[in-house]
């Protein structure tokens, strides 16, 4: 299995929804989203994001952030924005300058 599915499965699992520093960040939390203090309802509830990864499956208090869903997605796209910037691109990743199979010049005008 690879890591996303292995995340995806424990994440919907009962250990992830009993985990002590889940259970903890939330009720630290108040209800209320850590960033922009919107309270937690039964339609929306609020989501614990992971702050590292270091420990998934036994996280420690800190490791999480209480987060509105909306708040949730924004600070997740930025990470990945982050750490997609920070790649080098490699050579497939760019087009050549003088690629031959697509030409913008009309060899048979002089």
């Amino acid at each position: 299995m690879s890591k996303t599915t292995n995340y995806r499965h424990y994440i919907a699992s009962d250990k992830w929804r009993n985990s002590p520093a889940r259970l903890a960040e939330l009720a630290a939390s108040k209800d209320r989203c850590r960033l922009c203090f919107e309270k937690g309802t039964a339609a929306a509830p609020l989501e614990a994001h992971h702050a590292t990864y270091e420990r998934i499956g036994d996280e420690a208090i800190g490791d999480l952030t209480a987060l509105c869903h909306r708040c949730h997605v924004e600070v997740t796209s930025m990470l990945r924005r982050r750490r997609y910037q920070r790649r080098r691109p490699r050579r497939a990743d760019v087009l050549r300058l003088r690629d031959t199979r697509h030409s913008f010049i009309d060899p048979t005008r002089h």
